[in-house]
């Protein structure tokens, strides 16, 4: 028995001593302690040989918003005993998708697990094993996660090998914008540049597990816009035609808004003649307060230099002599810079005074021919002959919605005199007198003024409770300045905001005292109060309460909102009606679209109508 085989185990190896010629393997099995099973195995000798493997490596990494493609080609050159199979650590997030073998055979692979838990391996067989020394071996993976931030870019390396060179392609497709980058194991050799849509960046690798750890993101959208609106102010009927343009300076975007003026009726959105296709996928007006807001979805992004125009077409009835009506401009929302112009035209029979109190100045038809000769709104503008115009331009858009035309003159009032100010009373019942009532508008343009917005819901509980709301628009308010108000025993006050915001107040009496910002201007104020019916058998009469405001109020506007159940019973006859909802009939809404109104005559089949 061979020296090295020691007795005392259930199954003992051994081998021969090395001096011996060849290799001999004995396997001895213990039954008990008088026998014993003895096997003796002759194994043939190997060469000892070694292997050395010299490969260099092209990674590129594709990053895209949804997923980072990545490619790795690995040209490997093998000195000794060639390899017949290759086995590659990849990250354990990487999911390889095609093993190529010189770019044309395809491979077939498995997984098996690595050291670590962050890792694993990628076996492949070589197809040529013996008859090559120098093979190119690509492989090809996802990542399916949305890039955002800082992360690490996935690692493919080649174990047990000598790297002689390396390089790294990183490519941002657009949106995405490489903020930064940080790496081990590589330096960049050329500057960030940019082509066919997307950032590229080249890097050398000098470390076989380099890491590179990228910071990608969506940059911010540099907007800008201008809109140029054109209003015929008819006898019967006004029409609007505004243009509106959208570019670019950096990131991409595909949505935009602009708000409308309120009380018009949008008739067509589309897109400019000049630009080819239809790119307008989607529109919408979302009532945003005061003033509707038209949303656009577009097909293809917004990025720099691509414009995107659109077309508005709108009408309203003419307002009646002497009654406030909101300047009707179209305003882009959002934008870092805008534009924005509105040319009035109209006869010499009914011109309009504009308010000296809005945010908008007189200018130049000839300035704005610069920007808009060449488009279809500028050729309806010129074509208006033997009429009047007035070319009023945006100041800013912090006061969008409460731009006012004081209204068309009457027959008798000659030409440049101010409209008289309209009633402002609310309802019969109201039990004094408000100073919220609409006073004469002065013709100095630092005044400070109050516009009041009331907004009742009738009712909002089963008891009875009618919800107000008064939103008061202050203008030319200086900082550090508050504000008083009072409201009727019969109120009861439910909160204040503040610039859109909750603030405290405190109460001297029948006083709320509101007390100035902090930091600021103080633009809104809103108050909220409720208010109790009284019934009368069927019928449910409300006291309606506006605040009394020591300060001068040019304009007041009060919206009721009642529900399906209710009617208005009266309309007061101070008050100037600009919209009734028409509730549907009962027929209309039992039988869908054969219902008949009320006031149609009782359905004779006979008559075949």
């Amino acid at each position: 028995m061979p020296p090295s085989v020691q007795p005392g185990a259930k199954s003992l190896l051994g081998s021969s001593s090395p001096s011996e010629t060849g290799s001999r393997l004995w396997r001895i099995d213990l039954g008990s302690q008088t026998s014993c099973r003895i096997t003796v195995e002759k194994v043939q000798a190997r060469p000892v040989s070694e292997r050395l493997m010299l490969y260099e490596q092209a990674t590129a990494h594709m990053i895209r918003q949804a997923e980072v493609e990545v490619e790795s080609t690995f040209k490997i050159e093998a000195v000794g005993d060639p390899p017949d199979r290759l086995t590659f650590s990849v990250s354990k997030s990487l999911e390889i998708a095609s093993v190529s073998y010189d770019g044309d055979l395809q491979l077939s692979w498995r997984y098996r697990p690595g050291r670590s838990e962050r890792r694993r391996l990628v076996e492949v067989v070589i197809p040529t094993a013996g008859a090559v020394r120098r093979h190119t071996v690509r492989l090809r993976g996802f990542v399916l996660s949305a890039p955002r931030g800082k992360f690490t870019l996935p690692q493919i390396v080649l174990p047990d090998a000598v790297l002689q060179s390396g390089r790294v392609t990183i490519s941002v497709e657009s949106p995405l914008i490489l903020r930064s980058f940080r790496g081990q194991g590589v330096r960049q050799t050329q500057p960030i540049w940019q082509r066919d849509s997307a950032q590229h960046l080249v890097l050398e690798q000098f470390m076989p597990q380099a890491s590179l750890v990228v910071n990608v993101g969506v940059p911010r959208t540099d907007l800008r816009a201008t809109a140029l609106t054109h209003v015929v102010l008819g006898p019967q009927r006004w029409q609007l035609w505004a243009e509106v343009e959208w570019t670019c300076k950096s990131g991409s975007i595909f949505s935009a808004a602009c708000q409308l003026p309120p009380e018009w009726e949008i008739t067509d959105v589309r897109m400019r003649e000049s630009l080819l296709g239809n790119d307008l996928v989607n529109w919408s007006i979302q009532s945003a307060g005061e003033a509707p807001v038209l949303r656009l979805q577009f097909r293809d992004a917004l990025t720099p230099g691509t414009p995107k125009g659109v077309v508005i077409l709108a009408k309203q009835l003419s307002a009646p002599p002497n009654v406030p009506v909101h300047l009707p401009a179209v305003i882009p929302l959002w934008c870092d810079e805008f534009d924005s112009a509105v040319v009035m035209t109209f006869d010499p029979d009914h011109s309009p005074v504009i308010s000296s109190e809005t945010d908008f100045e007189t200018a130049e038809l000839e300035s704005l021919a610069a920007k808009w000769k060449d488009r279809e709104v500028w050729k309806r503008i010129t074509s208006a002959k033997g009429m009047r115009q007035i070319v009023l331009r945006a100041l800013s858009p912090t006061n969008v919605g409460v731009f006012v035309i004081s209204g068309a003159m009457s027959e008798s009032s000659p030409p440049g005199t101010p409209p008289s100010s309209p009633t402002a009373a609310l309802a019969p019942d109201t039990p004094q007198s408000s100073s919220a009532g609409a006073s004469p508008r002065g013709s100095d343009p630092a005044a400070r003024v109050v516009r009041i917005l009331i907004t009742s819901r009738f009712p909002v509980a089963s008891e009875g409770r009618a919800q107000h709301a008064a939103l008061l628009k202050l203008v030319n308010w200086p900082e550090r300045q508050g504000l008083t108000f009072r409201l009727a025993p019969f109120s009861k006050l439910d909160g204040v905001l503040a610039n859109g915001k909750a603030i405290s107040i405190w109460r001297e009496g029948p006083t709320f005292v509101v007390p100035p910002l902090r930091s600021g201007v103080l633009k809104t104020l809103t108050i909220r109060y409720t208010t109790t019916a009284q019934r009368r058998l069927l019928r449910a009469r409300f006291l309606v309460d506006v605040p009394q405001l020591d300060e001068r109020v040019v304009e007041v506007n009060w919206r009721v909102i009642l529900p399906r159940q209710f009617e208005l019973g009266g309309i007061p006859a101070s008050l100037c009606l600009r919209m009734l909802h028409q509730p549907v009939p009962w027929p209309v809404r039992f039988f869908g679209p054969i219902g008949r109104p009320n006031d149609s005559a009782v359905f004779n089949p006979a008559s075949w109508q």
